[in-house]
């Protein structure tokens, strides 16, 4: 049994998949923002903007194990495993890229509302909801998907 197909040609997300996809990301979401936190906290005095170094640093932890749990919790594929995980670090990438631009920004707008110190924390927590769906609209339909695959 194929999945059925929406107006661009990709499967649509059964109830299920979708679920998965919201538990792994949020567990995944708190796991990469922790690093985030860790990273930034950890190297605040010792190197200019520590923030967007922390980005980076987390993003490619996160992103090894998002991978992981996307492929084997969420989208159950079996087999391409080098492939996808090249077009996850695309869409990540792409992700990451954006938020290094978006960061400084959001950095900018909060700061005079929180402190200095804080500024970065809620800065990049304000960037997560467009950082997942941008996300799971790249994996659904690059990262993980499926020409003619049984359902999960």
């Amino acid at each position: 049994m194929t999945h059925p197909r929406d107006a661009i040609g990709t499967r649509t997300t059964s109830g299920r998949e979708f679920t998965r996809y919201v538990a792994v990301g949020v567990w995944n979401t708190a796991f990469g923002y922790g690093v985030f936190a860790g990273f930034n906290w950890l190297l605040t005095g010792l190197i200019p903007y520590p923030f967007l170094c922390a980005s980076v640093l987390s993003n490619a932890i996160a992103i090894s194990v998002a991978f992981l749990l996307y492929k084997r919790v969420v989208f159950r594929t079996t087999g391409n495993t080098f492939p996808e995980f090249l077009r996850v670090n695309i869409v990540y990438i792409a992700i990451a890229l954006a938020g290094l631009v978006l960061l400084p920004l959001a950095v900018r707008f909060v700061t005079p509302l929180v402190s200095e110190t804080n500024a970065p924390y809620v800065a990049q927590a304000l960037l997560i909801p467009l950082a997942t769906l941008a996300s799971y609209a790249g994996h659904r339909r690059y990262s993980f998907k499926r020409t003619n695959a049984k359902a999960p």
